[in-house]
C-alpha cells in the first residue's frame, strides 16, 4: 500500500509497556543502540533554535496590520512589570502560524526562553501558558484562582451536545463520575476482537494509494462504534467526525464562531440525535438483556452517582464524544504510532513479529495486546512525542495572581504539560522519537513533570485505558491487514 502520510502533528500515566528491555529484543547490541539514538537521531518535526524564532512571525504585511488594531485589543490595567514575560510576535495577530502548525515548539521553547509563565497575544486577546508544578496547581485550585471554562468550551457544546467540559465544582465530578464507567478499561476489553474485525473489514474497502489520515479518522470512529451498541447507528461518520472537529477548532479559535451557524452544522446535531436517542430507548427497553457483552451505552444507562442517573441526553453526549474524540485524537495517535514504527526498521521487524505472533493465536484480544511490548511502548512514546492535548485552557473571571505575576481579567490562560515532554533533562534528545525510551530500564518519561499527555487533575481524560485499547487495536490490526510504504513526494 502506498500511502501519502500526514505525519506533521496537529486515566494518569501509568502505563508500563512491559517488561522486555532492549537488551531482550536486541541482544548485544543495546548500548551501541541507545547511544545512537541519544547521540545522533534525527529531529521529527521543525525546531525553533532561536528565541526570536518563537513567535513565528507574519508576513511585513500582518506587522503592518497589526500595528493599526491594538485599540481593538483588550486593555490591562496590570502594569507591565506585574505580568508574565510577553513573548515577541506579530502585533495583534500573535504567533498564529506557531500555533497552528508547531504548538509544542511554541509551548517548549516559550517555557525554556521565558519559565513556566509567559504571554502572547492572539487575535487581540492575552492568553498565558503556565506549565510544570505551577500548572498542576491551578488546575487543582482554579476555580478559587477565579478560572473558568463555560465561556471557552460553549461552542463545542452547541455542537455535540457534550456540556462536561464546560461543568465546575460538584457538578462537574458528578457528571465524571456518571461517565466514568462508559470509558473504562474493563467495559471496552470484551471488544478488542470485535473491534479489530471492524478494522479489518474497514480497510479492504482501502484504495492502493491513499493519503493516510482521513482514512485514519475514518477507521478510528468506526472502530469506537463498535463498541457502543450491537445495533448499527445510522449516521454519517465523516459528518459527525468533521462537526466535532470544526466545534474544537471554533473552541481553541482557529475558527470563527460564525462556523456554528452554518446549516451543516446544525443539519449535524440533528442527524446525531436521530441517530442515537432511538437505540439508547431500544437499550432501555431491553435491547441487551441477555447479551453478555458491556456495551457502552448499558454502562452509562448503569451508572450511578449520589443516586443520580443520566438522561437520554447525557448517555447520547457520552457516546457522541467518545466517537469524535476518536475520530480527532485517536486516529491521529495511531497514524503517528504507524507513521513511526514504518521510519524504523528494526522496531518495525520486531512489532511484526509481536503481530504476527498474536494473530496466529486467534482473534485479538486484551490480553494478547498487554503482550506486545513495543506496540505498548509506541503508544506511549507517541502521546509523549506528539501530545494530542497541547493544553487546557481557562479563562480568568478576575484578576488573580500566578507564580509571582498578575493576570488581568479576561484573559486565556493555557495549562500545559508540553514543555516536559521536551525538556532535556527528562529525555536524550527530546525531539526525536525513540520508542526505547519509555521501557526498562530508562523509563524516562516516569521523571515527575516529564509526562503529561491527557492533562491535569481534576480534568485528566478518564478514558486512557480506553484510549490505548482502541489505539493499539487499530495499529496491530493495520500491520496485520496491509503492507506499508510512504511514498516520497
Amino acid at each position: 500500500m502506498d500511502v501519502r502520510a500526514q505525519n506533521e502533528p496537529a486515566d494518569e500515566p501509568t502505563l508500563d509497556p512491559g517488561e522486555l528491555t532492549a537488551a531482550e529484543c536486541f541482544p548485544g547490541d543495546t548500548e551501541r543502540r541507545r547511544n545512537s539514538v541519544r547521540a545522533d537521531c534525527p529531529v521529527h518535526g521543525f525546531r525553533l533554535p532561536e528565541s526570536q524564532s518563537i513567535g513565528g512571525r507574519l508576513s511585513p504585511l500582518f506587522a503592518i496590520a497589526g500595528r493599526m488594531l491594538p485599540g481593538l485589543s483588550a486593555k490591562s490595567q496590570i502594569p507591565d512589570h506585574q505580568r508574565p514575560p510577553l513573548l515577541s510576535s506579530t502585533p495583534w495577530f500573535g504567533p498564529t502560524p506557531s500555533i497552528r502548525h508547531h504548538p509544542y515548539d511554541l509551548l517548549s521553547e516559550g517555557a525554556r526562553h521565558c519559565g513556566p509563565v509567559f504571554r502572547f497575544e492572539i487575535f487581540g486577546k492575552m492568553a498565558n501558558a503556565v506549565s510544570g508544578p505551577l500548572a498542576l496547581e491551578l488546575a487543582k485550585n482554579s476555580e478559587a484562582l477565579g478560572l473558568d471554562r463555560k465561556g471557552i468550551f460553549e461552542p463545542f457544546f452547541r455542537v455535540t451536545g457534550v456540556p462536561i467540559f464546560s461543568l465546575e465544582g460538584e457538578e462537574h465530578e458528578r457528571l465524571r463520575r456518571l461517565v466514568r464507567f462508559g470509558y473504562t478499561r474493563g467495559t471496552i476489553a470484551p471488544f478488542v476482537g470485535r473491534i479489530s474485525q471492524t478494522v479489518r473489514e474497514t480497510v479492504a474497502d482501502w484504495p492502493a494509494d491513499l493519503i493516510l489520515l482521513p482514512h485514519m479518522s475514518d477507521v478510528a470512529i468506526r472502530a469506537m462504534a463498535a463498541a457502543v451498541s450491537p445495533k448499527q447507528i445510522p449516521i454519517d461518520w465523516t459528518e459527525m467526525g468533521e462537526t466535532g472537529e470544526l466545534g474544537m477548532m471554533v473552541t481553541v479559535r482557529q475558527r470563527s464562531r460564525f462556523t456554528l451557524r452554518l446549516p451543516r452544522m446544525k443539519r449535524a446535531k440533528r442527524n446525531t440525535i436521530a441517530a442515537i436517542d432511538p437505540i439508547i430507548r431500544q437499550h432501555r427497553e431491553g435491547l441487551t438483556k441477555d447479551d453478555p457483552l458491556p456495551w457502552m451505552i448499558d454502562a452509562f444507562i448503569a451508572a450511578e452517582a449520589d443516586g443520580q442517573t443520566l438522561d437520554d441526553a447525557g448517555i447520547r453526549g457520552g457516546v457522541t464524544y467518545a466517537l469524535i474524540a476518536a475520530y480527532i485524537y485517536l486516529g491521529r495517535q495511531a497514524l503517528f504510532m504507524l507513521i513511526e514504527a514504518l521510519r524504523d526498521p528494526r522496531t518495525l521487524a520486531v512489532l511484526n513479529k509481536e503481530v504476527d505472533t498474536a494473530f496466529e493465536k486467534g482473534a485479538l484480544t486484551a490480553e494478547t495486546l498487554r503482550r506486545m511490548p513495543t506496540l505498548r511502548a509506541l503508544f506511549v512514546e507517541a502521546n509523549r512525542r506528539y501530545p494530542l492535548l497541547p493544553g487546557m485552557p481557562y479563562e480568568t473571571t478576575r484578576q488573580t495572581d500566578v507564580g509571582g505575576f498578575t493576570l488581568g481579567a479576561n484573559e486565556l490562560v493555557i495549562l500545559t504539560g508540553v514543555p516536559g515532554h521536551f525538556d532535556g533533562q527528562n529525555y536524550g534528545c527530546p525531539w526525536s522519537f525513540d520508542q526505547e525510551r519509555v521501557r526498562p530500564p530508562r523509563k524516562e518519561h516516569r521523571a515527575p513533570g516529564a509526562f503529561a499527555p491527557w492533562g491535569f487533575p481534576p480534568r485528566s481524560c478518564l478514558a486512557i485505558g480506553l484510549c490505548e485499547l482502541v489505539t493499539t487495536t487499530i495499529v496491530a490490526t493495520l500491520l496485520h491487514e496491509l503492507d506499508f510504504t510512504i511514498a516520497n513526494k
